[in-house]
């Protein structure tokens, strides 16, 4: 006579294969769709945005005249795609000492009470720091595409 508990062992196969294929059959969602070309990202801009920032702005210690000026370029960029932008100074420790830093923080009110928040730094303690200024090139693409 067989043992009864090879048969329960048998049923748990069974109802799990029930259970996978019930739910295969359902309709699947959908992929998300995005409103935005596939590519309307330019990644050769950002590059050219990085490289042609760190040319200009070789030393971007923090607090330096450089940060400054690259500060200056990224506020105008965004106002210019229509972002409300803000200028924050205040003064903290840096590895030269204390010196006056900037924030710079833009705005643009959307469809939803959603938020997107894109973050990246400026200055590099190594001229000319073109690696640093790849995050900065790339906020300011996204926020070209998103505009």
């Amino acid at each position: 006579m067989l043992d009864p508990r090879i048969y329960r062992t048998g049923f748990v196969a069974v109802a799990l294969a029930v259970v996978v294929v019930a739910f295969s059959l359902l309709d699947q969602q959908g992929p998300l769709s995005a409103s935005l070309a596939p590519d309307a990202f330019n990644g050769q801009n950002a590059y050219a945005t990085m490289g042609s920032l760190a040319q200009n702005n070789p030393d971007r210690r923090p607090g330096s005249t450089g940060d400054e000026d690259v500060a200056s370029y990224v506020s105008a960029k965004l106002a210019s795609y229509g972002y409300q932008v803000d200028r924050h100074l205040f003064t903290s420790r840096t590895v030269d000492g204390k010196r006056t830093l900037e924030t710079v923080t833009a705005v643009r009110t959307g469809l939803s009470t959603g938020s997107i928040v894109v973050v990246s730094h400026r200055d590099s303690l190594h001229a000319p720091g073109a690696a640093e200024l790849s995050g900065t090139a790339v906020l300011l693409e996204l926020a070209r595409v998103l505009a």
